[in-house]
């Protein structure tokens, strides 16, 4: 084990990460548990196509997108939905 430096933002966003891996397990997880599934689940975006969310995010704040990630997620999922339906998955 390795002792890790964090800001103080970073640690409540992993405490918040680490909460919300335990209700949904409803098992007893660790900071190092939340850092390895972030790590396992990330992918890396160019910087154009953040850039890109982001200026989608503010034109269209009316859609209730507050984070690049829920917004990114919302449209995969949209996407993925209609992949389903189109090959009757």
């Amino acid at each position: 084990m390795r002792a890790l430096k964090v800001s103080e933002a970073i640690r409540r966003e992993l405490t918040r990460l680490l909460r919300e891996m335990m209700a949904q397990s409803g098992k007893q997880q660790t900071f190092s548990d939340v850092i390895e599934g972030s790590v396992l689940r990330s992918v890396l975006l160019p910087p154009e196509m953040l850039r890109h969310v982001e200026e989608i995010i503010e034109a269209n704040k009316q859609l209730g997108h507050i984070t690049r990630e829920e917004s990114i997620l919302r449209q995969q999922s949209k996407r993925f939905a209609d992949f389903q339906t189109n090959t009757g998955m």
